[in-house]
């Protein structure tokens, strides 16, 4: 009986490394995808490619002067903007235009269409951004 004790004690703990090694596994590779995704899709949008029509409240709305810079951001699923303002480099990512929640590791988030493609506003070139932190 004893023996049929430590069995199982012994079977449990395998199972417990076993299951902490695949979500160790599994979060790896969420973690590759992600950093993958950062470096292949992500646009880079210096300020003399936009003029801001809005930034205030945590809005900031930017009209895309550079035309192959429009088109890169409208062909693009779901790209990572990485926007500079004053100086500094801040990340847009999209965001559902249905989800309640917004992207992590971001500092504004824009509107994804059912396309996986940015929404724009009524002129084909402004995209609105909304701060998250």
């Amino acid at each position: 009986m004893g023996q049929f004790r430590g069995i199982i004690l012994v079977s449990l703990a395998i199972m417990t490394l076993n299951s902490c090694n695949a979500q160790t596994k599994n979060s790896l590779k969420k973690q590759e995808t992600t950093n993958s995704k950062m470096i292949t899709d992500t646009i880079s949008i210096s300020t003399s490619q936009y003029s801001i029509i809005t930034n205030e409240n945590g809005v900031l709305d930017i009209r895309i002067k550079d035309e192959h810079l429009l088109q890169s951001i409208k062909n693009a699923n779901q790209p990572i903007l990485k926007i500079e303002l004053e100086g500094t480099f801040f990340i847009a990512k999209g965001n559902d235009v249905l989800s309640s929640s917004t992207p992590k590791e971001a500092d504004y988030f824009y509107p994804l269409g059912n396309n996986d493609k940015i929404v724009f506003m009524n002129e084909k070139e402004v995209i609105s951004l909304r701060r998250i932190r």
